[in-house]
């Protein structure tokens, strides 16, 4: 749904079958589902570790060989194609293009997308954190909470772009 919301971006042609037109537009549910089954495997990966030897280091080892490797070198390549945006770039290599509107940089429309990974990112540097000093209820709380307030979050409190 993802790559068909991007692919048909608008304007959508007006001979589109409405049916098509309507799954195509909720191809943005797509990253959110990858967020949510993402955190829950992150979450379930950490609960299975958690008390063990080597909690953090064994978790940040996995993470980072698992993304750094080809993030860097798509942004590196990026940075090189993209002539002028070296601050977003910059942003990018810290995980902070989500970040970009608040240091008020300009957004390449391709690299855009590196706005995910900076959340996932974020995420990776706080969860193991929480998942490690909450007992399984709070934990669940919290993110029954953030699954509630996140909506009215987006709708009403968001900045701005």
């Amino acid at each position: 749904m993802v790559l068909l919301l991007h692919g048909f971006f608008a304007p959508q042609p007006p001979s589109m079958p409405k049916l098509m037109q309507l799954v195509i537009d909720h191809g943005w549910l797509g990253v959110d589902l990858f967020f949510v089954l993402s955190g829950f495997l992150v979450t379930c990966i950490l609960l299975d570790v958690k008390g063990k030897e080597h909690y953090f280091r064994t978790f940040y080892t996995r993470r980072f060989l698992r993304i750094m490797p080809v993030y860097f070198a798509v942004v590196l390549i990026w940075s090189c194609f993209y002539r002028g945006r070296a601050s977003y770039f910059l942003l990018s290599s810290g995980f902070m293009a989500n970040l970009a509107p608040l240091f008020h940089t300009r957004v390449p429309h391709g690299p855009g997308v590196l706005w995910s990974l900076a959340i996932e990112e974020q995420f990776y540097l706080f969860w193991p954190i929480l998942v490690l000093v909450l007992r399984k209820r709070q934990l669940a709380v919290i993110a029954s909470s953030l699954v509630l307030i996140e909506p009215y979050y987006a709708e009403y409190m968001r900045p701005a772009v």
